[in-house]
C-alpha cells in the first residue's frame, strides 16, 4: 500500500475515532469548528453513528481503488444495478451495509468533499470546508454538476469556464493559476487494469 493510500486510510480512521468521542452532529462540526480544525472527512449529516459508517465506507473505498475512480466520475454508479453486477465486491459491502446508501443520500455533497480532502488531506479545515458549502449554496446549477461529478474539480477547462469556482478555490485552498486541482496518480491496480 503506497504512502498516500495509507495517509488517507489513517485520516478515515481517525475521523472515526474523532466522532466516536463527539456527540456533535456533523454540520454543527462543520460550522463550529476553528480555522485550524482538520475536516478531512467532515460533511453535513445528522451525527456520529453516519459519519462513522461513511468512514468506514470511505476505508473500503480506499482498498478499492477501481470502483473508488469510477464512483469519483459518477457516484450515481451506486444505484445502478449494472454497476453493482459488474462489481460484486462494492455489492456486497452495500449489501452488508445497507445504511449506506441511506447516509449517502442524505449527505450529497459526501463525494464532493471527499474529492476535495483527497486532494488536500490533513491541510484542510473545517472553516474552509464550511465556506466551500456555503459556495455552493449560491451557486446551485453548479453544485449539482459536482455532486453528480466530483472529479470535475481537477479540470483546468472546467474551471476556466467557472472562474467564480476557480476564484472560490485560490482563495480558500491556494490553487494557483485556475488550473485545477493537482492530478491524482493512478493506483498500481488502476494502471495495471485491474
Amino acid at each position: 500500500m503506497n504512502l498516500a493510500r495509507k495517509t488517507r486510510l489513517t485520516l478515515g480512521l481517525a475521523t472515526v475515532a474523532l466522532w466516536s468521542r463527539t456527540a456533535l452532529p456533523a454540520r454543527a462540526a462543520v460550522g463550529g469548528g476553528t480555522a485550524d480544525t482538520p475536516a478531512v472527512a467532515v460533511d453535513s449529516g445528522s451525527g456520529p453513528e453516519a459519519a462513522g459508517e461513511l468512514a468506514g465506507f470511505g476505508a473500503f473505498l480506499e482498498q478499492h481503488s477501481v470502483i473508488e475512480g469510477r464512483l469519483r466520475e459518477d457516484p450515481a454508479l451506486l444505484q445502478d444495478p449494472a454497476f453493482r453486477r459488474n462489481h460484486p465486491t462494492i455489492a456486497r459491502y452495500l449489501a452488508r451495509h445497507p445504511e449506506i446508501t441511506v447516509q449517502l443520500a442524505a449527505r450529497p455533497r459526501w463525494f464532493l468533499h471527499r474529492e476535495l480532502a483527497r486532494q488536500f488531506g490533513p491541510a484542510i479545515t473545517r472553516a474552509q470546508l464550511a465556506e466551500f458549502d456555503r459556495f455552493l449554496d449560491q451557486h446551485p446549477a453548479l453544485e449539482k454538476l459536482l455532486i453528480q461529478h466530483p472529479q470535475l474539480l481537477r479540470q483546468s477547462d472546467f474551471l476556466n469556464k467557472y472562474p467564480e469556482l476557480r476564484d472560490h478555490l485560490r482563495r480558500n485552498f491556494g490553487v494557483e493559476r485556475g488550473n485545477g486541482l493537482r492530478p491524482e496518480r493512478p493506483s498500481k491496480a488502476e494502471r495495471k487494469g485491474q
